[in-house]
């Protein structure tokens, strides 16, 4: 029984010094994995706005946004605004989400995208409206009005100013 406490101990000590680190306390949140093409049928949806989020719990930029995108959230969240947040990261970056979110104190629900073929997330979300290039940056913030048209989008976001004045617009029509 001792060394099953033991074992125990060093396994979560384990965990919390391997890469999963800090988020690994939050990792038992449940996450929803949707494939590309799903969540760009979210993206497509109309009838309510909505603020899109592509980011990545490990990506620096994303890292950095986090509390303003979370801000944005739930500005939309009371006025009736859906979040259409989707991690895009993949392997043991997967289990590092919902300690992402926790610590962020998000409450949009915890999805992530499934491992996608080259071209095909791209694909997917210009024909929702909501442009990735090539090459493309972490976080991508979008807002679409209740016609599912996105009037605003912006990759690498540091600055959510001109994200909120969209939502704004969309909210007051």
């Amino acid at each position: 029984m001792k060394k099953r406490h033991i074992a125990a101990v060093v396994l979560g000590v384990g965990i919390m010094l391997s890469p999963l680190g800090r988020y690994a306390l939050g990792a038992l949140r449940p996450v929803e994995a949707v494939s590309a093409q799903d969540a760009a049928a979210a993206v497509r949806a109309r009838g309510r706005p909505a603020v899109i989020v592509l980011y990545g719990p490990r990506c620096p930029l994303s890292q950095a946004a986090f509390p303003a995108i979370v801000a944005l959230s739930r500005e939309a969240e009371a006025h009736g605004a859906e979040i259409l947040a989707y991690s895009t990261d993949d392997g043991i970056d997967t289990y590092l989400l919902g300690g992402f979110l926790a610590e962020h104190h998000a409450t949009f629900a915890a999805r992530r995208i499934r491992r996608w073929q080259p071209g095909e997330l791209s694909s997917a979300f210009t024909a929702a409206g909501v442009h990735i290039g090539r090459e493309w940056v972490r976080p991508l913030v979008a807002v679409r009005a209740r016609d599912g048209r996105i009037v605003y989008q912006d990759q690498a976001v540091t600055d959510l100013h001109k994200a909120t004045q969209a939502l704004e617009s969309v909210l007051d029509n």
